[in-house]
């Protein structure tokens, strides 16, 4: 019986320390982020990307995109890594 006692303090200690340690490790990240949104960028826009990113001929829209994520990993499927497979189908697409 002592030694369940023992086992029982113990975990819970544990438990404690892990879940104490976990807190804190999520408080810093909320504070870096929030001392990264304060902070000023100067960040010159390129018109190569702007253009990329806007250019209507690879604009997919949200059925063909829909579709596309049925075919790479379909609704009763388990989470798969065909991302790969995604990216090289994309850019394939891209170049015609």
């Amino acid at each position: 019986m002592v030694i369940c006692k023992v086992c029982q303090f113990l975990f819970s200690s544990i438990f404690q320390f892990l879940l104490c340690h976990n807190v804190t490790k999520i408080a810093h990240v909320i504070q870096e982020i929030g001392q990264l949104q304060q902070g000023s960028y100067n960040i010159e826009p390129i018109a190569k990307i702007i253009n990329y990113l806007l250019d209507p001929s690879l604009q997919i829209d949200d059925d063909t995109l829909y579709q596309m994520s049925l075919e790479i990993e379909p609704r009763s499927s388990k989470p798969s890594s065909s991302l790969f497979h995604l990216t090289s189908s994309v850019a394939h697409k891209s170049k015609k």
